[in-house]
């Protein structure tokens, strides 16, 4: 299992939390320095997560700015992702009389 996603599966975010190495188990936070800046925020997105990370720490109104873009990000997906029609032809010689 690749180690980005063994940090999400531990951290299981529903709501946008900031993060550091020293909030993790040793196993991840050993791991942190060679993958990532030291501070990071992870967000719900759609199905998915947002990460962003950087040397200086995030502050709040920070955070409240990406979660409206990953709101926007969840949205967007969703509008783009490929749907079934909606309605059903009918088939048949009688449907088209």
């Amino acid at each position: 299992m690749l180690w980005l996603d063994k940090l999400v599966r531990h951290l299981k975010p529903d709501h946008a939390i900031l993060v550091d190495a020293n909030d993790l188990p040793a196993e991840l936070r050993d791991q942190w320095g060679e993958w990532l800046p030291a501070h990071g925020v992870l967000l719900p997105c759609g199905p998915g997560f947002l990460l962003f990370a950087r040397d200086d720490p995030f502050v709040w109104e920070e955070v409240s700015l990406l979660e409206r873009l990953a709101d926007l990000v969840s949205l967007t997906r969703m509008a783009l992702s490929p749907r079934k029609l909606a309605f059903k032809m009918s088939t048949g010689r009688l449907a088209w009389a």
